[in-house]
């Protein structure tokens, strides 16, 4: 039994070995007991953990505090399918005695680090709805909530319905000096676009974001904005970005087609299919227009863009939506200038 001199936020976060299989089972068998974690009902054997740990193609972890292993947390396959490739299905469990104390916490945060490591780019989990800790602990881990799977098994004759919860993995935001090299690398990659992409780029190949201007500290991924007659005739591109290693990732859909290279979790290049009447189309243009042409809009926004990469590193989503007011005041003085003209 832990003391109550024990402090399980100082425990140490590594890699399973087959020694710790006798107690990772009765950290699980001992969660089955509680009916709240698992439909499984059948207790398991060391020799089921020895297994997945010795299987090594998903990371798997142990909280261990004073030789003890106290918790454990470890991805599964969420699918076979191919078109799955890169999500993992994840599991953590806390001895009872430890709960509370932040041991989930760090498990989770660890397993989300070597998930990214091994090149996964989400985790999902699937909870029972009355598991208040845990549903705590996803909250806290930074899991989004995707919905309800009601009456999705039973468990001792009763129907339970089951909270399915994703994170997304993506490197941190890390903003570096102006690197000249930016803009022959925007060119090396048009020169390609071109000539996979060239019938669908009706409104150009064009280098936009901060990486697009001199002297401006910048994450180190070049934007690229593609102009499209529409959103449903340049479809047909995909299988030629595919082809020169962009993944699609649906964001913004009724705006814009949004690609990302070679992966979510290390990026080097964002590429945009906008149609060429829109209005994002010209405001992409327009804002990285005036960030070259104004030099106290540009340090402005350097200024805006490090207070918001400290605040949230961690979550990409955000650091966009707080850049939205500063980018809408800047395209709305543009737009004041242009009607004085």
């Amino acid at each position: 039994m832990m003391s109550f001199m024990d402090k399980p936020n100082s425990a140490v976060v590594r890699a399973a070995t087959t020694r710790d299989a006798k107690a990772v089972s009765c950290i699980y068998n001992a969660a089955l007991e509680e009916r709240r974690s698992t439909f499984e009902t059948e207790p398991r054997a060391s020799s089921d953990f020895e297994e997945r740990i010795e299987d090594g193609r998903f990371p798997f972890l142990v909280a261990d505090m004073n030789s003890r292993v106290i918790g454990w947390a470890g991805l599964a396959p969420y699918s076979s399918r191919p078109c799955y490739a890169g999500i993992a299905e994840c599991s953590v469990y806390v001895a009872p005695s430890a709960r509370g104390r932040g041991v989930g916490t760090k498990l989770t945060e660890a397993l989300a680090a070597a998930a990214q490591d091994a090149g996964l780019h989400k985790l999902i989990s699937k909870l029972f709805t009355d598991n208040a800790a845990s549903v705590r602990l996803v909250e806290r881990c930074r899991f989004s909530s995707v919905g309800l799977h009601r009456f999705h098994g039973q468990l001792d004759g009763e129907w339970r319905d089951v909270l399915v919860v994703e994170r997304l993995l993506d490197e941190p935001i890390r903003l570096v000096p102006y690197d000249p090299s930016w803009p022959q690398r925007f060119a090396a990659e048009r020169a390609a676009l071109a000539d996979a992409i060239g019938a669908w780029a009706t409104g150009g190949i064009h280098h936009v974001g901060s990486t697009a201007v001199p002297g401006l500290d910048a994450k180190p991924i070049i934007d690229i904005l593609v102009g499209v007659d529409s959103l449903d005739a340049s479809r047909d591109s995909f299988d030629h970005l595919a082809a020169l290693g962009y993944l699609y990732a649906p964001y913004r859909i009724e705006e814009m087609h949004w690609f990302c290279k070679p992966h979510p979790s290390r990026r080097t290049h964002h590429l945009h299919l906008v149609p060429t009447r829109s209005g994002r189309f010209r405001d992409e243009l327009a804002f990285r227009d005036m960030l070259r042409s104004d030099g106290e809009f540009a340090q402005e926004y350097a200024a805006l863009k490090h207070e918001l990469a400290e605040r949230f590193a961690d979550d990409r989503e955000a650091y966009t939506d707080a850049k939205s007011d500063f980018i809408r005041s800047v395209l709305a003085r543009n737009s004041k200038v242009d009607a004085t003209r």
